[in-house]
């Protein structure tokens, strides 16, 4: 019996349903004790400002770390200690539609924002969408073979599917870059404007599959 083995693939360019903003509370001072007193100030800030804030997910600020801050002494030839920064990190997840205002009021409250990632979820019909599409790819190419040989396509022998992948492999999810924003009538108060384009998830599905020829 001929056997065909082939490969189906399929790609759909989806809106994101969620972003994960990276965002950090980061202070400087004189000594350390001081420093993480800042941050986890900045911290509680953070915390207090999407609490109740429509589309907010969860905020988990989970990454610490207090350091040394050294800088290049030209009168004495060495890096020399001019303090203390402490930082406090972590994950702000969000409605892809609120992320500019919650990114916003982060920034309001003192963070710093690092970073935006696109993100599906997992009942996200694009991925049973995809799966089928690769699916029918792999048919098709299954006809085209049989085609060639003057027959055609006999009983599917076997399918296998080696997941969802994202184009950059790994789990659909795109990232980017936040840009912030201070407008001019509010920049004294300290009111920021976070301009994000959202980005779409390119999903991505593969599946190999044999056919008997009739």
């Amino acid at each position: 019996m001929t056997i065909l083995n082939v490969r189906g693939e399929a790609t759909e360019e989806v809106a994101p349903d969620y972003a994960n903003l990276s965002c950090s509370a980061v202070a400087r001072d004189e000594n350390a004790p001081a420093a993480q007193n800042t941050a986890d100030a900045t911290a509680s800030a953070m915390r207090e400002a999407v609490s109740d804030a429509p589309g907010v997910r969860s905020l988990r600020l989970s990454r610490v770390s207090v350091h040394e801050v050294r800088e290049w002494s030209e009168e004495k030839h060495t890096h020399v200690l001019v303090g203390w920064e402490a930082r406090i990190g972590g994950t702000c997840e969000v409605d892809a539609e609120v992320a500019g205002d919650i990114a916003g009021a982060l920034v309001e409250a003192g963070a710093e924002l690092g970073g935006v990632t696109w993100c599906l979820e997992d009942a996200n019909p694009a991925y049973r969408r995809v799966r089928k599409a690769a699916v029918a790819d792999a048919r098709r190419a299954a006809d085209d073979f049989a085609d060639a040989l003057k027959s055609t396509v006999g009983e599917l022998v076997s399918l296998a599917d080696p997941g969802l992948l994202s184009v950059g492999g790994g789990m659909p999810r795109t990232e980017g870059m936040l840009s912030v924003a201070f407008d001019t009538g509010g920049a004294a108060r300290g009111k920021a404007s976070v301009n994000l384009d959202t980005e779409f998830v390119n999903v991505r599905a593969i599946v190999e599959a044999s056919y008997s020829l009739a």
